[in-house]
């Protein structure tokens, strides 16, 4: 049969810790389209590589995710940017605004179509972003605008808690999550 890799591991003594790389998630993705599972979550987007300090790009293990389960293209479906390219490229734009207007609505006709079977359909990538991790010294620091949208299907945020008394949802973390200013 085929070779089973158990996935990179480190250890010293009789302290063992394993974790993925970009081959591992690959794998895992794959066997989620193979079971016809509806998708993968990730713990947590702030553990990927988000400053490129291992020299894969930002957000190595996201992007591979991204690439097996990411939104798949049939063959009749055409790039956006090309579609507008093809559309526009022999236009005189002074002379005929009415015809850019009715390409540009059409193009976000097609956009929205798009985002909702996308949503819809499809596999889902559930990412968990921890609050904490603004607490982190500068190097691993990690803010809501180090998620990258394209990325990840669904956000999960950590953490929210529930009010014992009047039942409702609380901030856990006031400072984090709205007395800093930045979001």
């Amino acid at each position: 049969g085929p070779e089973r890799r158990m996935g990179p591991y480190a250890y010293k003594d009789k302290q063992w810790v394993g974790f993925d790389d970009v081959e591992t998630i690959r794998m895992k993705s794959e066997y989620i389209r193979s079971m016809g599972l509806g998708g993968g979550m990730v713990w947590a987007l702030d553990l990927d590589d988000f400053n490129n300090r291992c020299g894969q790009g930002r957000h190595p293990l996201m992007k591979a995710i991204k690439s097996v389960l990411g939104p798949a293209k049939n063959e009749n479906e055409t790039d956006l940017e090309e579609e507008i390219f093809k559309k526009t490229e022999d236009i005189d734009i002074e002379s005929n605004e009415t015809e850019l207007t009715e390409i540009d609505n059409s193009i976000q006709e097609q956009e929205v179509v798009m985002d909702e079977s996308d949503q819809m359909e499809g596999y889902k990538v559930v990412c968990y972003f921890t609050n904490w991790a603004w607490y982190r010294p500068e190097g691993g620091k990690y803010q809501p605008r180090d998620i990258k949208e394209d990325l990840c299907t669904h956000i999960v945020y950590g953490f929210a808690v529930l009010d014992p008394i009047t039942l409702t949802i609380k901030a856990h973390d006031s400072w984090a999550d709205f007395d800093n200013g930045k979001f």
